[in-house]
């Protein structure tokens, strides 16, 4: 009989091959990291043993923290009016590699191309600047650079007296270069600095390069430059500008008290100053921290916030990336018909604008609906569609994220060679752009995959490696994240102490950041550990802190993972009525949510209890529909699983 069956395995194989149980992470949204929180969603996992990933969520503006916000530092009344000079720094930002800036990155760069142009026509009359600014017309930026690095190395040579002129060289030269050679725009802005350390463009434009390079160190100290300066010249709008920058480095080490308190102190001077794009970005960067901390009430209302100030502006890109940041928060809640409603809007504005990288992103997100839902081609229809446009703007971080998300929809359905295949292509990527968020979730999503072939020995190796980098980068919730991965790999291999040892690093770094989900999550997997030691009265108690937290977040999928767990506690006590209703609960909800593989586990589960029961024609109705849900998903493992319950039920007949 497969009851007998059931019960010859250890408990932990009943839980996490028969009564799995798929946990819903946003990241990311985790993400917090470099724009802060190009967050993932993890593939669905057993009985809420999570799995994180960098590379699974949204990939783009819509999960950006601080993606519209406005950073313009001061640096006098430059504008942007001439309409030549207006289509020369359209065609250069059209052009340029890094896609993916954040709006005040960007509004920064065009002011500083603006002065770099402005600085070209004071010499127009001279036919080499005649001919960089035919060429810059044109995309190409090389002459006008050879001007600058000239003027450089002239103004150097003069001594101390010409370093204000030297610096403003420098500061024209990583304008031009920042458009495609990272590096060299950094050695650029580096000199700057040195030559005139008062000057807050010099130090702000640096703190960008270094952030996105994930020196965050290197960041925070420019900043605190910029405000600095901003103080002793009683510049409100550096001081801002400073403010929301030290909130994202603040919200990417996981410090979100800290960074409330930036976003605040920036909204405050914002606010004074009339700058309503920018408070529209500070409501939307407290939305995504108030978001990852749990508390998606006051999370829609900053959105809401943001969205209503950049309806009155007119700014669609900000409306986009709001519309985006919503979706992320009703999927966090199980609500995925409004997720899509959600992106969807987004979606239709940044194809209305032409932003070829917004696209990218909500096909990523609606990818990860399908994907929740157990539709794993539509899925991989819309990561293709993301891919296409990544690979057609050369953005290699954006083709990175798509790789990964493909790689989890075939580790989804046991394809794992090809899973293996696509983490790779991500970590490459990665590691051509030095861009250790990304090579930590590649080798997070590696982990898992080597987990489950049984190579735990290279499991933990993987995740060893993403928390070297996630420690580096001081990226507490990818700590959490690799800390929990850590302690269900040695839960697998039955060193139940040190997987509670790892469990409670975990809890610990995602009290810290008041990260409810995270702490749900703990919670659970702490639940499983004391349930396979046989203390249910204890496993209870932690599944029932696990559901709390996720009921207080009107987290459906967390609450579906523990009324189960709850059932799988309850079956083994051998109150079949109490499992059969927490299954049926967690069923209601896999329901409303269109989750097709939590839908098959709890149709497991109550087959399991008819049959155990003797109700041998409710038990083959209950592994039917399961089977159904499996094949419909293409989960080969399960689908093996069940058609062998309803054999051996059909040899007792």
């Amino acid at each position: 009989m497969i009851w007998q069956m059931f019960k010859a395995l250890d408990l932990y194989q009943q839980v996490m091959i028969i009564l799995g149980i798929t946990g819903l992470i946003i990241g990311a949204l985790w993400k917090v990291y470099t724009h802060f929180a190009k967050q993932s969603l993890p593939p669905n996992t057993p009985s809420s043993l999570v799995q994180s990933s960098d590379h699974s969520i949204a990939v783009g503006g819509s999960v950006t923290l601080g993606k519209n916000s406005t950073q313009i530092i001061a640096a006098g009344d430059v504008t942007v009016g001439d309409p030549q000079d207006k289509e020369i720094i359209r065609v250069l930002l059209a052009r340029q590699k890094e896609k993916d800036l954040q709006f005040e990155e960007q509004a920064q760069q065009k002011q500083a191309l603006q002065e770099t142009l402005n600085a070209l026509r004071t010499k127009r009359d001279k036919p080499a600047v005649q001919n960089a600014l035919v060429l810059l017309a044109q995309g190409n930026t090389k002459e006008a650079e050879k001007l600058f690095q000239r003027v450089l190395d002239q103004k150097v040579a003069e001594g101390s007296k010409a370093n204000k002129e030297a610096a403003a060289a420098a500061r024209h030269l990583g304008s031009l270069a920042l458009l495609n050679d990272t590096e060299k725009a950094l050695q650029a802005y580096r000199q700057a600095t040195k030559l005139d350390p008062a000057n807050p463009s010099g130090w702000n434009q640096l703190g960008h390069l270094l952030r996105r390079i994930d020196d965050m160190d290197g960041a925070e100290k420019a900043y605190e430059t910029v405000l600095k300066i901003g103080e002793e010249s009683s510049e409100q709008g550096s001081i801002a500008a400073a403010y929301t920058s030290l909130g994202i480095i603040c919200a990417i080490r996981g410090d979100m008290d800290k960074a409330v308190d930036m976003f605040n102190k920036a909204q405050e001077l914002d606010q004074a100053l009339g700058r309503k794009e920018a408070m529209a970005s500070n409501y939307a960067n407290l939305g995504i921290v108030y978001q990852t901390r749990g508390d998606l009430d006051k999370a829609v209302g900053m959105q809401n916030k943001a969205l209503e100030m950049n309806q009155a502006l007119g700014n669609k890109k900000g409306m986009a990336s709001n519309y985006g940041n919503m979706g992320i928060v009703y999927q966090t809640r199980g609500d995925l018909n409004k997720a899509v409603e959600m992106y969807n809007k987004a979606l239709e504005l940044n194809q209305a604008l032409g932003r070829k990288e917004g696209m990218a992103s909500d096909y990523t997100n609606l990818g990860i609906i399908y994907q929740t839902r157990g539709d794993l081609d539509k899925a991989v229809d819309m990561f293709n569609k993301a891919q296409e446009l990544d690979q057609a703007m050369g953005r290699k971080e954006g083709m990175a994220g798509d790789y990964g998300n493909r790689g989890i929809v075939f580790q989804t359905r046991g394809d794992l060679d090809k899973a293996v295949e696509m983490f790779n292509k991500a970590l490459e990527l990665d590691q051509a752009m030095g861009r250790k968020a990304g090579m930590a979730a590649a080798y997070t999503n590696l982990g898992m995959v080597y987990r489950t072939r049984g190579d735990l020995d290279k499991a933990v190796d993987m995740q060893n490696k993403a928390l070297e980098l996630n420690q580096a980068l001081g990226n507490k919730e990818g700590m959490a994240n690799n800390y929990t991965n850590l302690g269900v790999i040695y839960q697998t291999r039955g060193d139940l102490d040190k997987a509670v040892e790892m469990y409670n690093k975990a809890l610990e770094l995602n009290q810290a950041l008041g990260n409810k989900g995270g702490m749900a999550k703990t919670y659970t997997n702490l639940g499983i550990v004391y349930q396979t030691r046989g203390d249910l009265d204890k496993a209870v108690e932690m599944y029932n802190k696990a559901l709390e937290l996720d009921q207080a977040m009107d987290r459906k999928a967390g609450m579906a993972s523990n009324y189960t767990n709850l059932g799988i506690v309850y079956q083994t006590r051998g109150d079949l009525d109490k499992a059969v209703e927490m299954y049926n609960k967690a069923l209601e909800l896999e329901q409303a949510m269109g989750r097709k593989e939590g839908m098959a586990n709890n149709y497991t589960n109550l087959g399991v209890i008819y049959q155990t029961r003797g109700d041998l024609d409710k038990a083959v109705e209950m592994y039917n529909k399961s089977l159904g849900l499996y094949q419909a998903i293409g989960v080969k493992s399960r689908i093996q699983q069940v058609q062998s319950f309803l054999d051996e039920l059909q040899g007792t007949k």
